[in-house]
């Protein structure tokens, strides 16, 4: 196993220049791999692990949250919040559901509640008068 034996994930448009090297990759030792179903389920080219999670949203669009998560499926409606569950991959989501602040409470999992209240915590010491 070497250093790079993880996906990763480049732009095309963004690589200013290449190298190319005699090492010829057998495609048979590839495993299946579905690119649709990544880029339904990865936000922002952050890699990561795959994961379902379940977050509530009460902002004025549910719609975009539908639009921005290929993956989310509406599970519960109550008084104008919205329990969404979705399949992700990577950690980009954190950084999108951080961004629609107040209007998110994610459920589960207990890690990615976890880290999103670290990351707020984060944040609320940046905004700090000490």
């Amino acid at each position: 196993m070497g250093q790079y034996d993880t996906p990763r994930y480049f732009r095309v448009d963004r690589i200013k220049d290449i190298m190319g090297h005699k090492k010829v990759f057998d495609t048979a030792q590839i495993p299946d791999f579905d690119e649709g179903l990544l880029r339904k389920q990865c936000q922002f080219m952050f890699y990561g692990k795959p994961r379902k999670i379940c977050f509530k949203f009460s902002g004025p669009s549910i719609q975009a949250i539908l639009d921005r998560l290929p993956t989310a499926k509406i599970i519960g409606h109550e008084k104008g919040t919205y329990t969404i569950e979705a399949d992700i991959q990577g950690d980009g989501i954190k950084m999108y559901l951080l961004s629609q602040g107040s209007w998110v409470q994610v459920l589960e999992p207990s890690d990615f509640v976890a880290e999103m209240k670290a990351e707020i915590d984060k944040m609320r010491l940046l905004y700090s008068d000490d």
